[in-house]
């Protein structure tokens, strides 16, 4: 579902089509926040069914419920600038 949406979100967002390749990357609108938190929201709740049934899934599903939601969350972090350098 939420590849589905991010997908949608790609081909139809007016904002995100005014944005040059630097803004895509390092910028914001409130569709991709909306995909961003409910790809976060499911890697905590991977997170959280994991740690409940460690014996069942084992340690590298644990590993892995863990990692993606730290990179996931990286989307909510700010970069001043846009990710452009101002020398």
């Amino acid at each position: 579902m939420i590849n589905v949406l991010a997908l949608w979100v790609m081909w139809n967002d007016e904002e995100r089509k005014k944005m040059d390749w630097v803004q895509r990357v390092w910028g914001y609108t409130g569709a991709a926040g909306m995909i961003q938190g409910l790809a976060a929201g499911y890697f905590l709740w991977d997170l959280v069914i994991t740690l409940q049934n460690v014996r069942l899934f084992g340690y590298g599903m644990l590993a892995h419920a863990l990692s993606a939601l730290i990179v996931f969350s990286f989307g909510f972090v700010s970069y001043p600038n846009s990710g452009r350098r101002t020398c």
